[in-house]
């Protein structure tokens, strides 16, 4: 008796795993964006879904360089949410304490928004844009000795650096989100 002839297709307990990878790739990538809109660390999140999703593949979904991109993004995202507040604040005459505390507050402000005002996503935005701007102005007036004018100059700096953080950041999430979903099908 003839032995039936080999299949040319993946062996059918591989297919799933490949499968799972890409899901985890798209999932975490699209995840990720969203919630990098709420202040979370998305794109970091992004990155390991990526990284597990091209460990776990029986072939790789994406290049190295590609994932290295992917963090290199995250690594950018970071670094322009934290510059943006301070730089705001800065372009608005903020002294150092200023732009200090537009940084501290944004982080405080999110925190409290997301307890205090519990509708997702806006809580979170509206805290870190008021904590970016009180903080400021709190550290204007009580750390740098400025006046009220002068110190809600510099809140209102920081808060607008931190709408443009937010803007910023959640456009490298959904650019970082195009290139999974691209490279996972190429």
């Amino acid at each position: 008796m003839a032995c039936p002839p080999k299949s040319t297709l993946p062996h059918p307990e591989r297919v799933p795993v490949g499968i799972l990878a890409i899901i985890i790739a798209l999932t975490s990538a699209w995840l990720g964006a969203l919630l990098t809109l709420v202040l979370l660390p998305g794109m970091w999140f992004m990155a390991l879904g990526v990284l597990i999703a091209q460990l776990i593949a029986p072939e790789p979904l994406m290049s190295w360089w590609t994932i290295g991109a992917i963090v290199g993004l995250a690594a950018v995202g970071e670094i322009a949410e934290f510059a943006s507040s301070a730089a705001g604040a800065k372009q608005f005459g903020a002294s150092k304490a200023g732009m200090t505390g537009a940084v501290v507050g944004s982080l405080v402000g999110a925190l409290l928004g997301t307890v205090l005002i519990p509708i997702p996503i806006a809580g979170t935005l509206v805290g870190a844009v008021l904590g970016a701007g009180l903080a400021a102005a709190g550290a204007e007036r009580g750390v740098a000795g400025r006046n009220w004018r002068e110190s809600s100059t510099s809140a209102t700096g920081a808060a607008l650096g931190r709408v443009a953080a937010v803007a910023i950041k959640g456009g490298l999430a959904v650019v970082q989100a195009l290139v999974v979903t691209v490279a996972a099908f190429l």
